[in-house]
């Protein structure tokens, strides 16, 4: 089927048969129809607008002649029908039977994960309410983000067994993701249990029996402060755990946030030793990584610079009573008050934060006080040596840890994480000495990871000695992962190098490694300019059959059926996904319209969008309307554009002005609007300004 279009038929391409309801559609309707209507330079000696029924600002164009273009179907509509969610004028209520239908009934998979959101967020739905539209269905196409808010919604109804039934669902947990499901079990009421005699609760039983109290106090303060006074007087009538107990407790409140209570449980303690001291100096740090920056219960609120300070002064209090009630500090107190100098570096200054202090508090630890450094410190250290990004401050800390920490033995994973570390700071040498220490002596897989933090490192550099380590790699058989090849493809992608990009991709697949849809997402298009059209179709239904066209990927499947002259497989991609309502989706099917000179389905899409769009947008769509010479639409493209928003780039321009003194000036319309470009590029502080004014001048 042939949909070229001719030259003078911008007009003829029946832009009324767009519905959709979307705000930003509709205004962009309106103002087409009204720029139209001030505008009869815009109709062709084949067009007549003769018609705007009024109908939600649609615009209406039909040809006064019988055009081939209607006649042959050459014309594509799109068609959406989208649902609605119902709300009241002021309130924001959702109609909650309205959106489970939506949850039910829709296909798309963002969709269904953005209504399960609206409805566990509304504070009148109830469990079961919510239990009875989920199936097995539903669950299978839920993102981790959408099970954890459905996770916390059944925690905070006391719903424990339902939260870990919907773990389950979530494929690979990483560390955090476990560390989110015990909060979670916790908020829904994993009661301390005391059916045990008191004589049978031991310290160490008492403080994992208060890890396990709900730590949400709107939801179950009262009743763990109860059960933590219980536990309390147990402990005190074993009289050698005393001591022991006053730091559980403590602990047991500060896991709370309730530091006012901390405090005046510590005043009244007669006894206090360095794990009393340490309890109050964690409790008082945590406060700092609060979601709420509450600080106490009940304080007024504060600003931020206010809070830390207030803080800050508690931490030190504490940290200066082990001088005054002459306690020996150990490991842990350091560890903790490290923890806090990494804080308070980052509050001063996020971007180049002063290490001194955290420097000194090592050598004083080690010199002053005597303390060995132990795993614990260690670990917290590399913990958060991660948050530092400045390459002078890293190089500081990273000299002081091969200085003081070296001996303490540290896992592979914890090198990594220093490797990590340093390759993201750009601190090369460091970053290469560890490597070649660590490449013999990590096991295979690690191996591979070490090399691939290298090469990304290179890669972001752009320095050749990427594709060193990748060759290096294949000599010595050290295996190749996914997130291997696709650091390397991404970058030959970005730099255009086709060629390059089809041969590590032909490694990969003579090499077995597993597709992903990020390595097809920047591949695709290369292999289409370079390979032939049966092995790349072989490739694209290959992935299509294991599930590798997905939201992420399904752009480049569109752009690479349309370079293989496939426009209709691309059509097909692009409905499966148009209704995630992604720009890129969008731009991408605009763009293959485009470039295969169907300017009428370009435009009918483009009043299809369900955003406003973006420069890339109005640059495809000026190119497409300058193939057909639609001076006049051009110009009313480019007030739209201006009007939403949109701000132009020099590449913009440049387009514009190339296709609009292409041929000579005649148009009494576009004469006008490029003697007023030069005073427009000034309001938006386009660079290289001279040489679009030159090209306007000459």
């Amino acid at each position: 089927m042939n949909r070229r279009s001719s030259s003078n038929c911008f007009i003829n391409y029946l832009l009324m048969n767009s519905h959709h309801h979307g705000t930003t559609s509709t205004i962009r309707r309106t103002m087409m129809r009204s720029l139209m209507n001030n505008n009869s330079g815009l109709t062709t000696t084949k067009t007549t607008l003769i018609n705007n029924n009024n109908r939600g600002g649609h615009l209406n164009i039909l040809s006064s002649s019988s055009v081939s273009v209607n006649n042959n179907n050459n014309r594509r509509e799109f068609k959406t029908n989208y649902w609605t969610q119902s709300k009241q004028e002021n309130g924001n209520i959702v109609d909650h039977s309205l959106v489970e239908a939506l949850i039910t009934f829709e296909s798309s998979r963002k969709s269904v994960n953005d209504n399960l959101s609206i409805l566990c967020n509304q504070s009148d739905i109830t469990e079961e309410r919510l239990t009875s539209i989920l199936n097995q269905k539903i669950i299978e196409k839920l993102d981790p983000s959408t099970i954890f808010t459905m996770m916390q919604f059944y925690a905070k109804k006391g719903n424990a067994p339902k939260v870990k039934e919907l773990y389950r669902h979530i494929k690979n947990p990483n560390e955090e993701s476990k560390k989110q499901l015990v909060k979670l079990l916790a908020l829904a009421g994993s009661r301390l249990k005391t059916k045990t005699n008191p004589e049978s609760i031991t310290p160490k039983v008492a403080k994992n029996l208060m890890k396990t109290m709900p730590s949400n106090i709107n939801v179950a303060h009262k009743r763990s402060i109860s059960e933590l006074k219980e536990v309390e007087d147990a402990l005190k009538k074993k009289k050698d755990s005393v001591s022991y107990t006053h730091s559980v407790v403590i602990e047991a409140f500060s896991i709370r946030g309730n530091m006012k209570q901390a405090e005046t449980y510590f005043e009244n303690i007669q006894h206090v030793n360095t794990e009393v001291l340490n309890s109050m100096i964690d409790g008082w740090i945590r406060t700092l990584t609060k979601s709420d920056k509450s600080l106490i219960e009940g304080q007024s609120e504060n600003t931020s610079e206010e809070s830390f300070n207030f803080v800050k002064g508690r931490v030190n209090y504490y940290f200066d009573l082990f001088d005054l009630y002459k306690i020996k500090r150990d490991v842990r107190t350091y560890a903790y008050f490290l923890r806090f100098k990494f804080i308070e570096a980052l509050f001063v200054d996020p971007k180049d934060p002063d290490v001194n202090s955290i420097v000194d508090l090592i050598e004083s630890m080690i010199s002053k006080d005597k303390i060995s450094p132990d795993n614990y410190f260690v670990s917290t250290f590399l913990a958060r040596l991660n948050t530092i990004h400045s390459k002078a401050k890293v190089k500081k800390l990273y000299s002081t840890y091969k200085k003081h920490l070296l001996k303490v033995k540290v896992t592979n994973a914890n090198n990594l994480a220093i490797l990590t570390t340093l390759a993201n700071s750009k601190c090369i040498p460091e970053a290469l000495s560890l490597f070649e220490h660590l490449k013999k002596s990590l096991p295979t897989n690690e191996k591979t990871t070490a090399y691939e933090i290298m090469i990304s490192m290179f890669l972001e550099s752009d320095d050749e000695a990427a594709i060193v380590l990748i060759d290096d790699m294949i000599q010595k058989k050290v295996p190749r992962s996914s997130k291997t090849y696709y650091s390397v493809l991404n970058y030959f992608s970005q730099q255009g190098n086709h060629k390059a990009v089809s041969k590590y991709f032909q490694l990969l697949q003579v090499e077995g490694v597993s597709l992903t849809p990020e390595i097809l997402k920047v591949s695709l298009k290369s292999l289409a300019l370079t390979r032939s059209k049966k092995q790349v179709m072989d490739i694209l239904k290959r992935a299509e059959t294991e599930n590798y066209l997905t939201e992420e990927s399904c752009s480049s499947f569109i752009g690479t059926y349309g370079l293989l002259e496939e426009l209709e497989e691309a059509e097909r991609v692009f409905n499966l996904f148009k209704d995630t309502n992604m720009l890129d989706i969008y731009n991408e099917m605009l763009c293959t319209y485009v470039n295969h000179s169907c300017v009428g389905d370009a435009i009918t899409l483009y009043l299809d969008y369900p955003m406003k769009g973006d420069i890339f947008t109005y640059e495809t769509l000026v190119g497409a309307l300058g193939i057909s010479k639609e001076y006049s639409a051009i110009l009313q493209i480019h007030k739209i554009m201006i009007k939403l928003g949109i701000r132009p780039t020099f590449k913009y321009y440049d387009q514009l002005i190339d296709i609009l003194t292409k041929e000579p000036v005649t148009d009494p319309e576009v004469k006008s609007f490029l003697q007023s470009l030069p005073d427009e590029m000034s309001q938006f502080n386009i660079g290289q300004i001279e040489q679009l004014i030159m090209r306007l001048l000459f």
